[in-house]
């Protein structure tokens, strides 16, 4: 899945051109067969500047490099195409939960420090992630400030003038979008009639001085009513400013949505435990930290792991102690089990072995082999 960002403002044919210099650079990749590119519409946000790609792999029997080895080569290549920012990540583990895969973070303004100093502990947190070696990949999974047009109208001037608020509400509502106005049958269909400025006069900020409303002073003093027209422009003024397209909340406070993966060779445990200690270490005090999708449910596993495990060497020592009618003969057989774990443990560190799933399979095969001799002997 290839995550594309172009800067705020660009136009969907921008965007399309990204994605062409995409498919030009895949062709080139071994292990490619497809790409079905979507602009206008990303798992960070909606908007003509962002867009995503889904790349389909060859078959395992046509192709040397596995899904990691292809995502790895894909960001290096895609790195020289400086008109956006182009992130290739995995699908999840687990489909439902999270929008990709490796780690789903929210950094939380929990003192209330607003949204500048938020965007501020995100890039500080952003660059430490990129300086340490057990990250990689350490993105925001969001959309960046965008320019918008904010209007201010100035209510105190629109009385003065005799204006209506709600008629300048609709001057404007006219022509930035659509109004229904009204139904009509024709040829047996109920059809709506909605008017909009035409695209020429709706343009800038100076499409306002276009539009008028009517004043009661003027209709009341006794003026011709082509004079009582007054414009918009009188009593609204335009600003522009650089804001982002929607402010996101976790759990209650302000929040920006952090996404990322562990090195090779590396847990995603560690991972996650490093991005911990960046936000309690660099970050200033009032920032917190919340995890979701596949995250939260591995702290939520990891949690009742070491209660399963007491659990199960209680449950073994009784089966044991019932089988031999003895106490001393089942705690013979389960110090075993140390040794052996911490000869996995030994060769698995001088391998550089990561500690993932295949890792605990061997471990709970060691231990099952130990006892088994132990009670053998």
């Amino acid at each position: 899945l290839a995550i594309v960002q172009l800067p705020p403002g660009a136009t969907i044919e921008r965007t399309d051109k990204v994605f062409q210099q995409i498919h030009a650079k895949l062709q080139d990749m071994p292990g490619f067969e497809g790409l079905m590119a979507v602009s206008g519409f990303s798992f960070v946000g909606s908007g003509e500047n962002v867009g995503m790609g889904f790349i389909r792999l060859k078959p395992w029997g046509e192709r040397d490099l596995t899904a990691p080895e292809f995502i790895g080569q894909a960001n290096g290549a895609f790195s020289s195409i400086k008109e956006a920012q182009i992130f290739v990540v995995n699908l999840p583990t687990v489909q439902g939960l999270g929008q990709f895969g490796g780690f789903d973070m929210w950094l939380q303004d929990r003192a209330g420090a607003g949204h500048e100093a938020l965007n501020g502990a995100r890039n500080q947190l952003l660059g430490a992630a990129a300086q340490n070696p057990v990250l990689t990949g350490v993105r925001p999974n969001g959309l960046e400030n965008a320019p918008q047009l904010q209007l201010h109208v100035d209510r105190v001037q629109a009385q003065a003038m005799g204006m209506s608020v709600n008629d300048i509400y609709s001057a404007i509502q006219l022509m930035l979008a659509p109004v229904y106005v009204n139904d009509f049958f024709y040829e047996g269909r109920i059809k709506r009639v909605s008017i909009q400025a035409d695209a020429p006069y709706r343009m800038g900020p100076e499409s306002l001085g276009r539009f008028y409303t009517p004043s009661t002073l003027a209709a009341a003093s006794g003026t011709a009513a082509t004079s009582t027209m007054i414009p918009v422009s009188n009593v609204v003024s335009s600003e522009w400013v650089t804001n982002p397209p929607s402010l996101t909340r976790y759990n209650g406070y302000a929040a920006v949505n952090i996404v990322g993966s562990q090195a090779p060779g590396r847990s995603s445990g560690e991972a996650m435990s490093t991005m911990e200690d960046l936000v309690t270490n660099e970050l200033p005090a009032g920032y917190g930290y919340d995890w979701a999708g596949m995250s939260y449910q591995e702290i939520l596993a990891g949690n009742s792991a070491t209660l399963l495990l007491v659990l199960s060497i209680v449950v073994v020592f009784l089966c044991l102690a019932a089988l031999y009618e003895s106490w001393s003969i089942p705690l013979a057989v389960l110090l075993v089990v140390p040794i052996g774990i911490l000869g996995a443990l030994s060769f698995s560190m001088l391998r550089g072995l990561p500690n993932d799933l295949y890792f605990k399979i061997g471990m709970t095969t060691v231990i099952g082999l130990a006892a088994k001799n132990a009670i053998l002997i």
